[in-house]
């Protein structure tokens, strides 16, 4: 221990000599301070043990993501569903329970809500034109029509 109170490592490597009669007659050893060097190993474990931390909360964090996107797709096309049917429409019975089931995916939508990353949508007017054209096609389903049309100032994207 160093007069400041702090643990200090040391190695040491000795060896004894030994006269003819086999008594001990020297000891040489040699000792050195390795305190920097258990210091950096302890850097270093705990530099890994904070690295597997960040990716075990990175995977959790990618599952998380995944399920919410799982989930919320079919919530969509239920939601875009019952929203074609709201408009077909005219009985107020079926009506009322067709809201009640509109509520029920919007609120369990609201639970799984997750920000779309870059990832998933890095050009957003690509993202517009295949949500239009999923919407052409439920309403093509339904014997609806629409028209969809673009802007000057948008720059041209395939979908």
């Amino acid at each position: 221990m160093s007069p400041k109170g702090r643990i200090k490592w040391i190695r040491a490597i000795g060896r004894t000599a030994y006269d003819a009669a086999g008594q001990p007659v020297r000891f040489d050893r040699v000792t050195r301070e390795i305190t920097a060097l258990k210091d950096a190993e302890e850097a270093r474990d705990r530099a890994k043990e904070a690295l597997m931390r960040s990716e075990k909360l990175a995977l959790v964090g990618r599952l998380a993501a995944t399920v919410a996107h799982e989930i919320n797709n079919p919530l969509a096309a239920v939601t875009n569903l019952l929203y074609l049917i709201e408009q077909s429409l005219t009985d107020a019975l079926t009506l009322g329970y067709v809201k009640m089931a509109m509520e029920e995916v919007d609120h369990r939508s609201a639970l799984v809500l997750v920000k779309p990353s870059e990832r998933e949508c890095p050009d957003l007017f690509k993202c517009l034109r295949r949500g239009a054209q999923l919407a052409h096609g439920s309403q093509k389903a339904a014997h609806y029509s629409s028209q969809t049309s673009s802007c000057a100032s948008t720059p041209a994207t395939s979908a």
